[in-house]
């Protein structure tokens, strides 16, 4: 996610208490100074080579992105910006919607999350979570063996704990 600081763009919170924010005092001395410069400046490469000194504007601007990435970053300028943990949210699942194929199951997911945030629903039970059957515990099984099934749900045989598969015998009991 990048930041965008357009020029003349303020902070929704005054620059004083911001510096007070437990997201401002999280990041680095660098860290903290990256920032201020970059809200004076509202460039990422003037602010790189006023807090980190590097050698040329190149580097600085390479740096930059490095920089801009380090979450504790991200979340001192969010709280600048106002932004909420939901609209941080929002701009990432827009800006994964857009690098997604089109008509792909990522892109539909996307898009369903992106329809779930900006109307407050709340999120569907995806379908690819079905829930199997569990067979009810069977004494011919042993401890820590993994129980295999047939689709109907009954225990077929089961693999042990060492990875050998054993068959059971398909036998009903009458009383």
């Amino acid at each position: 996610m990048a930041h965008v600081l357009k020029p003349g763009s303020k902070g929704l919170i005054p620059l004083n208490q911001w510096k007070l924010s437990p997201e401002f005092a999280a990041c680095t001395a660098k860290q903290q100074a990256f920032l201020l410069a970059l809200i004076e400046t509202q460039d990422f490469t003037k602010a790189v080579l006023a807090a980190y000194g590097s050698k040329n504007a190149r580097q600085a601007q390479i740096f930059s992105y490095a920089v801009r990435e380090v979450a504790s970053v991200k979340a001192a300028l969010n709280v600048y910006l106002g932004k909420s943990p939901l609209d941080v949210l929002y701009e990432e699942v827009v800006s994964n919607l857009k690098h997604a194929e089109p008509g792909s199951v990522a892109a539909s997911r996307f898009l369903a999350q992106k329809e779930r945030l900006l109307l407050g629903l709340a999120p569907a039970k995806d379908d690819d979570e079905v829930e199997t059957p569990r067979p009810a515990t069977d004494s011919r099984i042993p401890t820590g063996a993994m129980p295999l099934v047939d689709s109907s749900g009954v225990v077929r045989g089961y693999r042990t704990a060492d990875g050998q598969y054993v068959q059971l015998a398909n036998v009903e009991v009458t009383r």
